[in-house]
């Protein structure tokens, strides 16, 4: 998944959830930002999945997030980051660097630009990353889940339920 695909995933989180929205599209887009800037312009870790794209990464950076900013970014930084995970095809080095993991060999950026928009494939993917992005964007409010659960009888947030 690229960066529109990612987007609307934060969007439908967000309106799923009612988790704050940049907190969702900043976790988001975290890991492509750090591992692939690493890999691909700084050329200093091996691939483009690396350390943020694992469950360590995950932990660590909802933990930070949550002393910096709080239990609801915390919360929402956490699932943002989590739906980046569970949203890219593909190899994702889940348990780096507790398991060993075979890296391809990094791209220059040229290459990975190339490789992420230059092929038919590439533009396929964008092009539908781009419709379900219209699609989040556009579409009415979901019903989100605490509301059901608040429909049913549960109190959401009052340890009672």
């Amino acid at each position: 998944m690229i960066l529109p695909g990612h987007i609307a995933v934060a969007i439908f989180c967000h309106r799923l959830l009612r988790l704050d929205l940049s907190t969702l599209i900043a976790a988001a887009l975290l890991p492509d930002a750090v591992d692939k800037g690493l890999a691909h312009v700084l050329r200093v870790t091996p691939s483009g999945r690396y350390a943020m794209h694992s469950l360590p990464g995950w932990l660590f950076s909802s933990l930070a997030v949550g002393l910096w900013g709080g239990e609801k970014r915390r919360h929402a930084w956490a699932v943002g980051h989590l739906a980046h995970l569970l949203g890219d095809p593909g190899q994702v080095p889940w348990w780096f660097p507790f398991k060993q993991y075979e890296f391809p060999e990094a791209m220059s950026l040229s290459q990975f630009l190339t490789a992420a928009f230059g092929t038919a494939e590439a533009q396929r993917s964008l092009a539908l990353e781009t419709l379900l992005l219209i699609l989040a964007l556009l579409c009415p409010r979901a019903y989100p889940i605490a509301r059901r659960h608040e429909a049913c009888g549960y109190r959401v947030g009052s340890g009672k339920g």
